[in-house]
């Protein structure tokens, strides 16, 4: 083992003889400067695969780094109108292909999936979308004081507790 080696100085074959006693011993050996990687578990050398939790696999890198990808065989098929995304901890899901929602107008809503309706309700708060960490609320209000003509004139955006208006 070579410790602090430089690569352009000390890799190669080299011809290695040992003498001792009126004997010699000689053989070719070929010196190779690993590069480590450091992690907070130990150090792993140049071209080291290991798993970091159960749906990542990481190698050490020939410049000193560890590089980290999803594994992609984890058996997970998703239908015809989903698509395969990989979460933060790595793990294969699937989710429904992006889609837009709207509201305009006095007012006129579609919704992800495409429907369509109207509402004049005025003065009333409702849920445009929620989910776990999301929630976006609108209000509609009366335009230019007819009975009849509403608008959604306020959204309210909820995220993770945060509040705006």
């Amino acid at each position: 083992e070579i410790c602090d080696a430089d690569e352009e100085k000390d890799e190669g074959q080299y011809h290695v003889c040992v003498a001792k006693d009126d004997v010699t011993d000689c053989v070719d050996i070929e010196v190779r400067v690993l590069v480590t990687c450091e992690l907070e578990d130990g150090i792993k050398t140049e071209g080291d695969t290991w798993e970091e939790g159960e749906w990542t696999l990481c190698e050490c890198t020939p410049y000193g780094e560890a590089e980290c990808v999803c594994k992609t065989d984890q058996g997970v098929e998703c239908h015809e109108s989903e698509e395969l995304y990989y979460d933060s901890d790595c793990k294969a899901r699937c989710s429904r292909e992006r889609a837009t929602c709207s509201v305009t107008g006095d007012p006129h809503y579609k919704t992800f999936d495409g429907y369509r309706h109207d509402f004049q309700g005025a003065n009333c708060h409702f849920t445009l979308i929620k989910t776990d960490h999301f929630q976006l609320i609108g209000k509609n209000g009366r335009r230019y004081d007819a009975e009849n003509v509403s608008w959604n004139d306020e959204i309210q955006l909820h995220f993770n507790g945060w509040r705006k208006k």
